[in-house]
């Protein structure tokens, strides 16, 4: 986890952070730190649904919809009942 993202979110301790928030509300260099975290996830389980879920919510914050629309497809190409992710994609 980065340090700023450690410091923003102190409580965190399995080392990727939650992006809760509205998008479009987050601060951008804790969406650019995210996106780094759930990259280093992915990297090492690529079918991590949560991590690929909340970096689609980082790049739809930052107006990377391209990247958004694309994380929620292979979200929900692994759990196609992800309600959310279909919800989402639809608005970004």
């Amino acid at each position: 986890m980065t340090s700023a993202v450690r410091t923003r979110f102190p409580g965190i301790t399995d080392g990727w952070v939650r992006l809760d928030g509205p998008a479009g509300t987050l601060p951008v260099d804790t969406c650019v730190d995210a996106i780094a975290d759930y990259d280093r996830a992915l990297a090492l389980k690529p079918e991590y649904v949560d991590a690929l879920y909340n970096r689609a919510i980082a790049f739809r914050a930052l107006n990377r919809h391209d990247e958004a629309i694309a994380d929620y497809g292979r979200a929900l190409a692994i759990r196609p009942d992800y309600v959310e992710a279909l919800h989402n994609r639809g608005i970004a």
